[in-house]
């Protein structure tokens, strides 16, 4: 993978034209730049922070994610990086415990996989540039900076995949938040044995957010929560918020980390995701809660169609506004499905009794715990 770009090599690119330039080195940016390699599109690629880097996520990768690679032929990649098959989810709600059993989803850190993910898309020809900024230039192209150097090259398409809130400053407006939308928030730290044995995913569902916590490639643990952000501040601080959380659904408090957490903004969000030679995929199209393996998974998969959607276009001229009708039949129910599952989570008691239902129904709790985790489940009662 490229290491950050040497400012004569930046240089180079001034003036220059290509054919896509995407912005965001993660799933949906490397997946995008990857396929269009794959089909002789020169692709740019440029992420501003060096890789590997950390950002709050789930850490997960459902079973949606693991079929997009398996059909762009990488299907290997997931154990090669060391990612965790997670066996099953355990959900703390209401004071009730339950586990159903998984297939299909593995923990893997973010750092692991957007770099494995930006290798790919090198290797497939892909041009990749990191520790850069992108930014749009006052003459419509695209400005790229690192320390005291600029240089500006014109793009046929630009694909943003720099998530959330990014689509303003390309000239695709601000993004719709929904008002009620909570913010994301994560950490990483040493795995704790009172959370469990690190086979599974744990999940903790509180009335003003949820906590989830799964072991990573590298043993330690990722934490990743949606919480009230009037939670937060009537709290003091992100820690007590999940602590609060944590109590109410019924684990030792004690066990969420005190320090390390970086946040995101308000999650739920939906914007524009085409105008004139500008796209968005991944969070920067729009985001849906859960914090779950579906994020990961939405970003791949839309990352390899918009990448053969525009080879498509730039051969042959598709009719604007295309990728925009591709992109809601893609997310329509995925959508709708996450935010059916958001709204359940802001009333815990629904969700405790769908856990205490897999005492007596385990299909119904099985399918409910499905939903909320982004995978296929097995039936288990623990």
């Amino acid at each position: 993978m490229t290491d950050r770009v040497e400012t004569g090599e930046l240089r180079a690119l001034d003036g220059g034209a290509l054919d896509v330039v995407v912005v965001g080195g993660g799933p949906a940016g490397s997946m995008t730049a990857r396929e269009l390699a794959r089909r002789g599109i020169g692709v740019l690629l440029v992420e501003k922070r060096e890789m590997p880097r950390w950002k709050v996520c789930g850490a997960c990768v459902g079973a949606l994610g693991a079929r997009t690679l398996a059909r762009v032929g990488l299907g290997g990649l997931l154990g090669s990086i060391g990612a965790r098959e997670l066996a099953g989810v355990e959900v703390y709600a209401g004071e009730r415990r339950a586990r159903v059993g998984l297939h299909g989803m593995a923990s893997v850190s973010r750092g692991a996989l957007d770099a494995a993910l930006v290798s790919e898309a090198a290797a497939e020809g892909a041009r990749v540039v990191t520790g850069v900024i992108a930014a749009r230039s006052d003459g419509g192209n695209v400005l790229l900076r690192t320390g005291e150097t600029r240089v500006e090259v014109v793009a046929r398409a630009v694909v943003l995949a720099c998530g959330l809130g990014s689509g303003a400053a390309w000239g695709l407006g601000e993004a719709r938040v929904r008002d009620a939308s909570w913010i994301g928030v994560g950490t990483v730290t040493e795995w704790d044995r009172r959370v469990g044995d690190g086979s599974g995913l744990v999940m903790l569902v509180g009335r003003r957010g949820y906590l989830g916590c799964a072991r990573l490639e590298d043993g330690r643990a990722n934490w990743a929560a949606a919480v009230d952000p009037e939670a937060v501040r009537a709290a003091g601080s992100v820690e007590e918020a999940l602590r609060g959380v944590c109590a109410e659904a019924g684990m030792d408090a004690s066990v969420v980390p005190g320090e390390g957490w970086k946040g995101t903004p308000r999650l739920t969000r939906v914007g524009c995701v085409e105008h004139g030679g500008t796209y968005a995929v991944g969070d920067a199209a729009g985001y849906v809660e859960p914090i779950t393996g579906e994020g990961i998974s939405w970003a791949m998969a839309g990352g390899v169609a918009l990448g053969e959607h525009l080879a498509g276009a730039l051969t042959h001229e598709l009719e604007p506004g295309s990728w925009a009708r591709q992109w809601r039949r893609m997310m329509r129910v995925r959508r709708a499905r996450c935010a059916l599952v958001a709204q359940t989570l802001r009333h815990p008691g629904v969700v405790s009794g769908a856990v205490a239902a897999l005492g007596w129904r385990p299909a119904l709790g099985g399918v409910v715990v499905a939903g909320l985790i982004g995978s296929g489940a097995r039936e288990e009662v623990a």
